[in-house]
């Protein structure tokens, strides 16, 4: 099973400029969340990152979150480290209602649970120079 949603986001310096990203959510690497913005490379962010940073400034290599002085509204850097760094207006109960549907999904603690482990391993020991394997989780 996965989850799926949309969220309008706006630009810190432009905020009359509004732009959708979308949250991919895959029971098969329930630990992770893709994040899709438009013009910028896709982002995947520790599920827990998403959940802390709805109330207290959190930070990652590719994403910074804190929440802001509006209630409706966090703080988002997307690859903060890089030159092309976003600085996004994300709404706080969009996102809280997705996280809630993963959670429904995947509770906090059973996540080793929806992997296959086997296919992990085969894909850890097959991914040698040569080998021309994709993606097997679904991204």
């Amino acid at each position: 099973m996965n989850a799926s949603t949309s969220l309008v986001l706006h630009h810190v310096d432009r905020p009359d400029i509004a732009l959708t990203a979308f949250l991919v959510y895959r029971t098969g690497d329930p630990y992770f969340v893709r994040l899709l913005v438009p013009g910028s490379p896709s982002v995947d962010v520790a599920r827990t990152v998403l959940v802390e940073g709805a109330n207290l400034p959190v930070e990652s290599a590719s994403l910074h979150l804190l929440p802001s002085d509006d209630p409706d509204w966090l703080l988002a850097t997307v690859h903060p480290s890089s030159p092309d760094a976003l600085s996004l207006w994300l709404p706080r109960h969009p996102l809280g209602a997705f996280l809630a549907e993963t959670i429904a999904l995947v509770p906090p603690g059973r996540e080793g649970e929806h992997i296959d482990w086997d296919r992990e391993f085969a894909a850890l020991v097959s991914g040698f120079p040569g080998d021309e394997g994709g993606d097997e989780r679904g991204y």
